[in-house]
């Protein structure tokens, strides 16, 4: 999916979002599809990048906030606000994101090898 982010000066930004989880989605694609979806947050509609990550979570994220995604956004967006140094803060107020781009398996359960390089841009 293409989406627009309408800037306070109107420009017109496209990007592809993460969405939802798919048969057909490569995992070696998830994690820069999460990482722009949390660049940006908030469109098309308030928190919709922290939506993906709920819909890409693994069981052990769901259990620890009780299967209640609200109680996972407000701690993330907390976390962001209070320590813009964390994964989540990174992840909002950074302008460049990279990871080593490698994704692992063992048993079915996969992880990212996280080598991120960041630039402020604020």
């Amino acid at each position: 999916n293409l989406l627009t982010k309408t800037q306070p000066e109107d420009d017109i930004i496209p990007f592809q979002g993460a969405g939802r989880p798919h048969p057909d989605l490569p995992p070696d694609q998830i994690p820069s599809l999460l990482m722009t979806a949390l660049a940006l947050n908030d469109c098309p509609k308030p928190n919709a990048g922290l939506e993906s990550m709920w819909a890409f979570a693994s069981d052990t994220t769901r259990h620890i906030f009780q299967k209640n995604m609200t109680e996972f956004i407000e701690s993330a967006s907390e976390t962001a606000d209070t320590l813009p140094t964390s994964f989540y803060g990174a992840a909002f107020f950074f302008t460049k994101l990279g990871y080593g781009g490698g994704v692992e398996s063992c048993g079915g359960r996969g992880w990212v090898d996280c080598d991120a390089g960041y630039e402020n841009g604020l």
